[in-house]
């Protein structure tokens, strides 16, 4: 009979087989924070994972040495991938490309009901996503643009944890941090990405009361059951309109 292949090991600690006999050279710096060098800490994160997250900081360092440095990591979004927030359920593997970690959200842990994480991945279009939201291994932040009484609202898959800072385009813009470093993604509809230089709007975000018609539109189309603690609604300014557009976006803890 053939070998089994072994399994690949994706948790922060090393293998209890190997903590035993390990060695002083065997312990790498790394393993301080993940016994997979690249990952974050505690993160459940497979070696090929780690190694891509690993180019990314790295690349998120160098930027802010290089003049138009966004471009540089523009470049690296075309061919590896921007990290992009989701959540993960119990379905969900490290070796899909997915880092995550476990939830402390009360809506996220319910007794008798599917767990919930929160996770990383690593794309270029969320349209890389289709099959892993398909099977509801991961799923996407939901967020609707008001449009008026008669009309029905644009809705966009997003980051789990932000809102964005301005519209323009009809693409969100998120001023998002990175090892200290601040650079712009935009989202459009259909979920392609982009890194950008961010601009500064002449108004930032500020919570509003929900427009009725959004609250019914999501009535007849609830989100998946424990996914959200709620919802609330921002106006966020447009750049090309120039004037607030009405948000509504889920929330949970995280």
């Amino acid at each position: 009979m053939g070998q089994s292949t072994p399994k690949i090991h994706t948790s922060p600690s090393a293998p209890t087989t190997k903590q035993s006999n390990f060695t002083e050279e065997q312990f790498k710096p790394h393993m301080v924070n993940h016994f997979n060098e690249g990952c974050p800490t505690n993160s459940e994160c497979s070696p090929e994972m780690g190694k891509l997250y690993k180019r990314w900081v790295k690349t998120v360092t160098n930027f802010a040495k290089e003049k138009d440095g966004w471009r540089l990591l523009e470049r690296f979004r075309k061919a590896n991938g921007v990290p992009f927030e989701v959540w993960a359920t119990e379905k969900s593997k490290a070796s899909e490309g997915i880092i995550f970690w476990d939830s402390p959200c009360r809506n996220h842990n319910i007794e008798g009901k599917e767990k919930i994480r929160i996770g990383i991945v690593m794309v270029p279009h969320l349209n890389k996503l289709k099959k892993l939201t398909a099977s509801n291994n991961i799923y996407l932040r939901f967020l609707k643009i008001f449009q008026g009484k008669k009309k029905k609202s644009k809705t966009y898959n997003t980051l789990r944890g932000e809102t964005p800072l301005y519209i323009e385009n009809d693409k969100l813009i998120y001023q998002r941090l990175e090892e200290g470093q601040y650079y712009g993604l935009s989202v459009d509809q259909s979920g392609g990405l982009n890194i950008i230089a961010t601009k500064t709007p002449p108004e930032f975000p500020q919570s509003v009361d929900c427009p009725q018609e959004l609250v019914e539109e999501l009535k007849s189309s609830p989100p998946s059951e424990n996914l959200y603690a709620g919802v609330y609604c921002q106006k966020t300014w447009n750049m090309t309109k120039k004037k607030f557009d009405i948000l509504m976006v889920g929330w949970s803890c995280n």
